[in-house]
């Protein structure tokens, strides 16, 4: 069977058809967002979302290993830790979303992160 994607375009010239939008690839004419459209559903390559229990273990995860860089480094050594895990975390996210097509929420994460190197030092603790 074949599928045939009829438009109007015309990429350069004045009181003419412009079917160009921008895409978070670049400018794209109207029928490659249709093509792309088709082409997902055929290959049935749908964007998932991490489950709401992988959410819950990935904020744990993060947290708790945060939270130990929290109390045994200061200053400068854990903002310097916060940006490391947020740029490792966010790396990683992005490389499961390129290979597996698997959304994983960045922004809860890294505002965990945020609120933990906020209030961590001034929760009670021993340091050897």
């Amino acid at each position: 069977k074949t599928i045939y994607l009829i438009s109007s375009y015309c990429p350069t010239g004045m009181n003419v058809i412009r079917d160009i939008q921008e895409s978070p690839f670049g400018s794209m004419a109207g029928a490659e967002f249709h093509a792309h459209t088709l082409n997902t559903i055929l290959n049935q390559e749908f964007i998932t979302h991490s489950g709401d229990i992988w959410n819950l273990f990935i904020l744990l995860f993060l947290g708790f290993i945060f939270g130990i860089a929290t109390i045994y480094l200061s200053g400068l050594k854990r903002i310097f830790s916060y940006y490391l895990l947020c740029t490792l975390f966010n790396t990683i996210a992005i490389l499961v979303f390129i290979n597996f097509s698997i959304l994983i929420p960045m922004v809860a994460s890294n505002l965990l992160m945020l609120f933990l190197i906020q209030i961590l030092p001034f929760l009670p603790h021993k340091k050897n």
